[in-house]
């Protein structure tokens, strides 16, 4: 089978300007509203213009681009760092003018302060415009665009006539007839008459045709629809049925919402989309950003699923542009690196496909990089989230906004149906969000079948591979470095014909002595992987912690939602408790330091009272302590000991009402719990090796010292993949603080 990804790429179509050239003193897009019917067109309109600041003449210019130019002009500042932009002037209706500011070209009021100034300024001097001695083709902006056709006054019959064949009495181009434009070009020239046609005109036309093209090629390789043979080769992982179906409407789109339930495999969804526009739309280069804790979750996906090798872009930003310059299919970065990571991507990857994933956290990131999305230049888009519209209904317009890139009537339709604004005072609410599937029926997607849900496994695993502070970083490198340094000493020495292999101790030291210092040196590396080694850290925050504040976030917004978190450290539980603090959402602490009676009743207080929802729970604890209705579970350490999880889940009765439960495995990754944990299933734990407190060493028979050392070396060969660093300790506490308010906020 040849490779989707090196087919020759189509003709190359027009593109609006990229907004990437977009200084940062430019004016920013006004929210988007729409009038409410109530409203009269004047006072809406003096709505309108009180959204843009008033240009005046003492701080802005208007030049004519040429001395015989009546309509088209630069509006310049007085102050000459600010950027010039052009003016075209088509008379007082608002959409018909046009602007290259940013204000304009992604708003949805069809009008900026620039435009206002030149007709203010226009209308003081001159009055009304000339007479026009040439036709011309345009787009009228607005939350639903269109392409109108504006002829002279002395047009040939000829060319109006053949222009009543594609455009309808009010002059508005009938898509269906859009072959007869070429015509209509042709005639014009013939008859000597001047026909000017507008850039965004050839935009608007070649997005359209080139949906109905996506669609008759996506029909003709899947004829059966979700049953066709295709999806057989189309990836290496098996597609539910609802996936398949997604993964066609998506692909058919271009430009998609994804909003399935966590769990419910959209990622995968998404990949599947991505293969099918390989084949019929010739992508090449697929950017995938996300949280630092989902990138390695992608990067697993796609393994998977995909024959093509993905690649992960983390580190710093020389190193990072370095991968950008890499020929991938696949590109994995990270929200936090994009405003910095900007000029590479929109200068060298160039992306034909970008998927934005776990886009219900995007404004955690800052609002830059919150802005720098929304204005992200890509042909195909699709945006996934795990929350549900009627969460975030004002980062949903966001994403409506930005899959109707060319207002072709979707963003229109939901604002009518879901917003309602008083202008008066100034106050937006939404309405009816749980309908959004029927307002977007080829655009939007969420699956909460309850049939199938039902279907689904009581317990969902899921692993966060997360990075390591700098402090967390440097300690774990020297530990390392030490444990490469006594396993040095151990020398695997096989018989001949003997399958069994025993580590011989090859020091001067006694073994006890040795054994002692691999175990203290483990338990070290354990300690700084679960932010257990910080400077201070009841002052301080590693990443689990952040993760940890996150997941919490996310799920405890549905009001029904208790969550158990566990760590074998009961100091990790502390601290964790303690970042917790400023929440209104209560939680509870039980120890294995604690009696029976005060595990009981901490355990009864979180079942009943109403705003505990939240417990912290250490290993050790009574076993007949049963954590009840609970649908998140947390695991802050020992991700990679399987046995330890599944006593972890004994504590926890699953409810088919609260079906299912979502398990969070968080793992440092390129540390001693990734190693572990890619042992996990395929090298049996042998031996507890935990130190207790107050014990220097955990002594084993022969045979179990054997199986240890076996076992130290077998974690060793699993070192491929170095940290992931958090370089700025100022984001992570930046990432603290704003979760916390942000949870004190949308849970009060």
């Amino acid at each position: 089978m040849f490779d989707r990804f090196d087919r020759p790429l189509p003709p190359a179509t027009h593109h609006q300007p990229s907004p990437h050239s977009m200084r940062h003193d430019d004016f920013k897009v006004p929210n988007i509203r729409r009038r409410p019917n109530r409203v009269s067109h004047e006072q809406w309109e003096q709505f309108v213009e009180e959204l843009f600041p008033k240009f005046t003449t003492a701080t802005h210019q208007l030049v004519p681009i040429a001395p015989d130019s009546a309509s088209q002009f630069d509006v310049a500042s007085n102050d000459h760092d600010l950027p010039i932009h052009r003016v075209v002037l088509r008379g007082e209706r608002r959409g018909d003018s046009c602007c290259t500011c940013p204000a304009f070209r992604y708003g949805v009021y069809g009008t900026c302060a620039h435009i206002l100034f030149a007709q203010s300024q226009f209308d003081e001097t001159t009055g009304e415009l000339p007479v026009r001695s040439y036709s011309e083709i345009f787009v009228r902006h607005g939350l639903k665009r269109a392409i109108v056709f504006r002829p002279a006054q002395d047009a040939p019959r000829t060319v109006l006539k053949l222009a009543r064949h594609c455009f309808d009495a009010k002059r508005l181009l009938i898509l269906d007839r859009h072959p007869i434009l070429k015509k209509l070009i042709e005639r014009a020239a013939d008859c000597r008459h001047e026909l000017r046609i507008n850039d965004d005109v050839f935009a608007q036309l070649a997005f359209e045709v080139q949906q109905r093209e996506r669609h008759r090629l996506t029909t003709t390789l899947f004829r059966r629809g979700v049953h066709s043979n295709a999806f057989d080769s189309l990836v290496t992982a098996p597609l539910a049925t609802y996936q398949r179906e997604a993964a066609l409407n998506a692909a058919v789109a271009g430009r998609f919402l994804l909003f399935d339930s966590p769990g419910l495999g959209r990622r995968r969804t998404a990949v599947a989309a991505a293969e099918i526009l390989a084949q019929t739309a010739c992508i090449r280069r697929v950017l995938i950003l996300t949280n630092t804790p989902t990138l390695h979750t992608w990067l697993a996906e796609l393994q998977q699923s995909v024959t093509r090798k993905p690649q992960v872009v983390f580190g710093t930003q020389a190193k990072r542009t370095q991968l950008y310059d890499a020929d991938m299919q696949y590109t994995i970065a990270r929200y936090d690196d994009l405003k910095d990571d900007l000029a590479v991507i929109t200068g060298r990857l160039k992306p034909d496909l970008l998927i934005l994933d776990e886009t219900h956290t995007l404004k955690r990131h800052g609002a830059d990089t919150a802005r720098i999305v929304r204005r992200l230049e890509s042909e195909y888009l699709f945006i996934l989230s795990g929350a549900a519209p009627a969460r975030v209904p004002g980062p949903f317009v966001s994403f409506v906004d930005m899959i109707d890139r060319y207002r072709t009537g979707l963003l229109d339709d939901f604002l009518a149906r879901h917003q309602r604004f008083d202008m008066h005072a100034n106050n937006v609410s939404y309405v009816n969000m749980g309908n959004v599937d029927n307002t977007l029926p080829q655009h939007f997607r969420r699956f909460e079948s309850s049939e199938y849900r039902r279907s689904l496994p009581e317990l969902i695993e899921h692993d966060r591979f997360l990075p390591l502070t700098e402090p967390q970083a440097k300690r774990h490198a020297e530990l390392q470095n030490r444990l490469f340094h006594l396993a040095s000493g151990f020398r695997l020495q096989a018989s001949e014909g003997d399958a069994d292999t025993s580590p011989e101790i090859r020091s001067p030291k006694p073994e006890v002595l040795v054994l002692h210092e691999v175990q203290a040196t483990i338990a070290a590396m354990l300690n700084t992987a679960n932010d257990m080694a910080l400077v201070d850290p009841s002052q301080s925050s590693g990443c689990k912690v952040v993760t940890m504040f996150d997941l919490l976030q996310e799920h405890l917004e549905s009001p029904q939602v208790k969550a158990v978190v566990f760590a074998h450290e009961v100091r990790l539980l502390q601290l964790a408790k303690a970042k917790l603090a400023g929440s209104p959402v209560e939680c509870g602490l039980i120890g294995r330091y604690m009696s029976q009676r005060e595990q009981y009743d901490a355990n009864k207080r979180f079942q009943y009272e109403r705003n505990c929802r939240v417990v912290f729970v250490s290993d050790g604890v009574a076993s007949r302590l049963i954590f009840r209705n609970v649908q998140l579970v947390i695991h802050l350490d020992y991700p990679w000991d399987a046995d330890r999880l599944r006593q972890r889940q004994t504590h926890i009765e699953l409810h088919p009402a609260f079906r299912p439960c979502h398990a969070y495995n968080l793992i440092s990754y390129g540390t001693i719990e990734h190693w572990l944990a890619k042992l996990r299933g395929v090298h049996e734990l042998l031996v507890e090796s935990d130190l207790r407190d107050g014990q220097s060493v955990v002594l084993f028979d022969a045979l179990n010292n054997v199986k240890f050392f076996q076992y130290v070396l077998a974690m060793l060969d699993q070192i491929k993949e170095t940290p992931m660093v958090i370089t700025s300790r100022s984001e992570q506490q930046s990432q603290v603080s704003v979760v916390v308010s942000r949870q004190s906020r949308r849970l009060c």
